[in-house]
């Protein structure tokens, strides 16, 4: 069992020499990803080629992997912007070459279809996410959420599953009590026993078990801060170390 953890980094303008002070910071905690959140800035317009190009080529020196996410606004993001400027920033991500892109499974049809075959064309794997901001569902209701998409992909938006290898799935919901993480948990379990990629834990102080846990039932990678959280319940990358060693030290 690897822990591999993954550290978001807010990114608010396109301020390079800036980003990059930020960007060493979380270099020297040593991560195995680090994941850009775009969805900060205060002007989308700054994210450029080659802001997002200075920036990765430093993480990819280190050896970390790159993960860029524009959240929209309904599932955490924090910014409000219209389609075509989403289809701009998500092609602009594309084009700086991460090692994976996030495109949430609820996104427009548009949206999807054009990342998805963008991403792939560029050999750059599309992680699919899901955020319930308020609950976590049934084990039944989780993997319907899976199977509900795979449908949408392939018979309603008319793309080859086969094409998309191992992209991920990302599923985080939010606990309100203990037996929650029990839900994505078991969907490590499943999910990666059937050599699907999976991301999946709860938000939340109550589900910081999961989010510890996850990786030691198969999840790709959990996420930590820095010093500055990204989502409910994220604890810092040191404090996941400790508790991960703890725990599940062989």
């Amino acid at each position: 069992m690897i822990l591999n953890i993954c550290v978001p980094i807010k990114l608010k303008s396109g301020d390079l020499e800036k980003n990059k002070q930020l960007v060493s910071r979380v270099i020297e905690s040593h991560p195995e990803y680090i994941e850009f959140r775009l969805d900060y800035f205060d002007d989308p317009s700054q994210i450029t080629l080659d802001l997002l190009n200075s920036l990765i080529k430093k993480v990819h020196s280190n050896e970390i992997k790159v993960i860029l996410t524009f959240r929209s606004s309904s599932e955490g993001g924090q910014a409000m912007i219209d389609i075509n400027e989403r289809l701009r920033i998500m092609t602009t991500m594309i084009n700086s070459r991460p090692d994976f892109i996030d495109v949430e499974m609820n996104a427009d049809d548009e949206i999807i279809k054009d990342s998805v075959s963008l991403a792939l064309q560029n050999r750059i794997w599309v992680i699919f996410s899901y955020h319930d901001l308020k609950t976590t569902p049934t084990y039944q209701e989780a993997r319907n959420i899976i199977n509900n998409f795979n449908y949408r992909l392939t018979k309603q938006l008319s793309i080859d599953a086969t094409i998309m290898g191992d992209c991920p799935y990302k599923l985080i919901f939010s606990a309100k009590k203990f037996e929650d993480n029990l839900v994505p948990l078991r969907l490590c379990q499943d999910m990666s026993e059937m050599k699907k990629g999976i991301i999946s834990f709860c938000m939340g102080d109550a589900g910081i078990f999961s989010r510890v846990s996850c990786v030691k039932y198969g999840a790709l990678l959990t996420f930590a801060s820095l010093d500055d959280q990204t989502a409910p319940g994220q604890i810092t990358i040191t404090k996941m170390r400790e508790a991960h060693n703890i725990l599940y030290r062989s």
